[in-house]
């Protein structure tokens, strides 16, 4: 692959993750949340980071429906544990269960 292609894919790579995806800074108060799921449910602390920015999201009314994404079953699990409904990119229906999601 070229340079010149590569930075095309990684630029549009970006723009579709601010299109996608809502981020955000990680702020005292989540690692504070963060904490308490990362010991309970034996998450690596970057796990536990993303699992408290989707609670915390949920619990301050700024999405009400919330689809957690993860690859690791283990952080599934937790997400799963604490009431959020998720999809794992690596199973073979999840681009089924994301148009049912979506009402596609």
């Amino acid at each position: 692959m070229s340079r010149r292609a590569y930075e095309s894919l990684i630029a549009k790579l970006d723009g579709d993750v601010l299109l996608a995806f809502d981020l955000k800074q990680v702020a005292e108060s989540t690692v504070a949340r963060a904490l308490p799921l990362a010991l309970t449910h034996a998450l690596k602390a970057g796990d536990a980071i993303q699992l408290a920015s989707a609670l915390m999201t949920r619990a301050e009314g700024e999405q009400e429906d919330i689809v957690f994404v993860a690859g690791d079953k283990n952080l599934l699990t937790a997400a799963k544990i604490e009431g959020l409904e998720t999809l794992d990119p690596e199973d073979p229906a999840a681009l089924a269960a994301l148009r049912l999601l979506r009402g596609t």
